[in-house]
């Protein structure tokens, strides 16, 4: 069975923080929720990267792919989850910006690495659209 995780960002401490330490800090009354965390949280994709780090939805991921010549390819793309479940990526070939890119995470799962996320990377979020 799949782990359900989330997390979510600080927005007074500009840092993403696991969701234990959310509720824990909302039970014992430490926080406004609404006020210092985002309302959607951000789901954990049940996917770990090519380094062991949990992909989450949000996160900013490079993705390696071999064409039919030989040759390796990178995209910068956001995770996002599509109407039907599926987790996906979308974003931008870093060699060619002039199309874009959708791929589906799972059957990417061992050529992806986690670069950053749409909170705390901005710069690497703009290079998704």
């Amino acid at each position: 069975m799949d782990e359900i995780k989330f997390r979510a960002f600080d927005f007074t401490t500009n840092k993403m923080d696991s969701w234990e330490d959310i509720l824990y800090e909302y039970e014992n009354a430490r926080i406004a929720f609404t006020e210092r965390y985002m309302l959607v949280p951000m789901q954990y994709t049940g996917i770990k990267d090519d380094g062991g780090n949990e992909i989450y939805d949000g996160d900013i991921v490079r993705v390696w792919e071999q064409s039919i010549n030989g040759g390796i390819f990178t995209h910068i793309c956001k995770v996002y989850q599509a109407e039907n479940g599926t987790w996906m990526m979308e974003g931008r070939p870093e060699h060619n910006k002039s199309y874009r890119t959708k791929l589906e995470l799972y059957s990417h799962r061992k050529k992806v690495d986690v670069i950053g996320n749409c909170f705390e990377n901005i710069d690497l979020e703009e290079v998704t659209k």
